[in-house]
C-alpha cells in the first residue's frame, strides 16, 4: 500500500501500528517514549508484523517519498466493532489471568478514529503514541465490569495457555500465550 501511495504522489501517509511493537518485558523501562526500542515479544506474530510494516514505511521516510509520514501506535483498542482478542478475554464473565500484572492503557475506537481524522489534514510527521492517560490492570478492569478472574502464577499459566491455544479452546483463551505477557509486563 505504501508503495502504491508513493507512486500516486500522495503527499502524506498514515500508518496504524500498535504499542505492542515495544513488547512486554520484565526489564522494560517506563514510561515508554516514541523513541523506545522496538522489541516485540518473540512469537507474538501480530507485534512482529507491526514492526516489519514500520520498517517498510521507514524506508520510504528515508527516501522522502512523502511530505509527511505519521505512524500511530495505539494502546489496546476497545469499543464497538473492536476485534481485540485480548480485551475480549478480559471482558468476559470469567478469565484466567497471570498473578503479576501491569496496568494497561486502552484506546476507545471512537477516539482513534477522531485522531486519524485530525492527523490527515495536518500532515503530522513522526511517530505518536495513542492511549488514555490512566491505566488499569486486567483484574481491576474485570472487577469494574463485575466479572470474575482467577490469577495463576505465570510459570503455570504459560504452558496451560499454550495448550489451550493450540487446541483452539476459545472458552479458555482467544490469545496466543505470548499475548499474556502484555498483561504481565509493561
Amino acid at each position: 500500500m505504501v508503495q502504491s501511495a508513493a507512486r500516486a504522489n500522495v503527499e502524506s501517509f498514515v500508518q496504524l501500528s500498535s504499542a505492542t511493537v515495544y513488547g512486554a518485558h520484565a526489564d522494560q523501562h517506563e514510561p515508554l517514549s516514541e523513541a523506545s526500542p522496538l522489541r516485540p515479544n518473540r512469537g507474538f506474530v501480530y507485534a512482529e508484523h507491526k514492526v516489519a510494516a514500520e520498517m517498510i514505511v521507514e524506508q520510504f521516510r528515508r527516501q522522502d517519498a512523502f511530505r509527511a509520514i505519521t505512524v500511530l501506535r495505539p494502546s489496546f483498542v476497545v469499543g464497538p466493532g473492536s476485534r481485540n482478542a485480548l480485551f475480549r478475554h478480559i471482558s468476559g464473565r470469567f478469565a484466567v489471568l497471570p498473578g503479576a500484572q501491569s496496568p494497561l492503557q486502552l484506546t476507545h475506537i471512537k477516539d482513534l478514529v477522531e485522531i486519524i481524522r485530525r492527523v490527515i489534514p495536518r500532515m503530522a510527521d513522526g511517530v505518536f503514541h495513542v492511549g488514555a492517560e490512566n491505566a488499569l490492570t486486567a483484574s481491576q478492569m474485570m472487577a469494574r465490569l463485575h466479572n470474575y478472574s482467577l490469577t495463576v502464577p505465570y510459570p503455570i499459566l504459560r504452558p496451560l495457555g499454550a495448550v489451550a491455544w493450540k487446541a483452539r479452546l476459545s472458552l479458555l483463551t482467544e490469545v496466543p500465550p505470548e499475548a499474556i505477557l502484555l498483561l504481565r509486563h509493561p
